[in-house]
């Protein structure tokens, strides 16, 4: 075998061992909300409005 498809057969047994821990675990409800809580940008107050523009000309 080569160091390639060693490498392949170690990543493809990760994957399958992270599924089934994954499928031990029954789902948890809120757990995208409470990772954006969870996020620094929280009260960062940014402005994120843009100025209008009329665009780009398409076409003849």
């Amino acid at each position: 075998m080569t160091e390639d498809e060693i490498a392949a057969i170690q990543a493809r047994a990760e994957r399958e061992a992270r599924q089934r821990v994954g499928e031990e675990q029954p789902p948890r409800v809120g757990g995208i909300l409470t990772a954006l809580r969870l996020s620094p940008l929280v009260g960062a107050d940014l402005n994120l409005s843009r100025e209008e523009t009329l665009g780009r000309n398409v076409g003849p």
